[in-house]
């Protein structure tokens, strides 16, 4: 990594607790007004709008060079990772932290996979008297398994009234990633810790 890289690593580390605080600020307040402000007010929110546009396009191009680049990822990820090979032993220890990361992670992704692929809608329905044969009660299972965009696939009973209606996974996207970076780092550092205290 060289040192044009060291510093925009440390612009990202160290300006997204301001990208934290202007998403609070805006989520709390009123972006639109606050954007018309006037005084100390409004120098704060467009620094902090200028930082987040600074932020955003600094991290795409440390994301894109860490895909592209083998030499800069590794030199990046090692770096945020902590992670050392100075000896054989810490070598069979990363590899095995890496194993049950990778296979922990992998079983995580089946699971996610396994709670959005259905829908089930349980309900009870306000006119079973005025349509012959309808039961009271109502129960619809249907699939999620859509490769472009969400679809409306839950089965609903003409004037019933739903119970529990559950269509997939309650994360977004953006959450979803997080969560599955974080527990990866994590369970690859507490991988290596009990590789280490089991070799001690």
């Amino acid at each position: 990594m060289n040192r044009l890289d060291r510093v925009l690593f440390k612009y990202i580390v160290l300006g997204f607790p301001f990208v934290v605080g202007l998403m609070i600020w805006g989520g709390l307040g009123d972006a639109s007004q606050l954007s018309q402000s006037r005084g100390m007010v409004r120098n704060i929110w467009d620094s902090l709008g200028w930082n987040l546009m600074a932020w955003i396009l600094v991290s795409l191009y440390f994301t894109s060079k860490m895909v592209i680049s083998k030499r800069f990822r590794s030199a990046t990820l090692v770096s945020a990772t902590k992670m050392h090979e100075r000896d054989e032993r810490e070598v069979m220890i990363n590899g095995n932290a890496a194993k049950f990361s990778f296979l922990s992670t992998l079983a995580i992704l089946f699971l996610f996979l396994f709670m959005s692929l259905f829908t089930v809608t349980v309900g009870k329905n306000t006119d079973v008297n005025k349509v012959a044969g309808e039961k009271e009660n109502f129960i619809s299972i249907g699939l999620n398994l859509y490769p472009f965009g969400d679809k409306n696939n839950n089965v609903k009973s003409a004037g019933g009234v739903e119970l529990v209606n559950y269509s997939g996974l309650p994360l977004s996207n953006s959450m979803m990633f997080m969560f599955l970076i974080l527990w990866q780092v994590a369970s690859f550092k507490i991988a290596v810790k009990r590789e280490e205290s089991i070799l001690d």
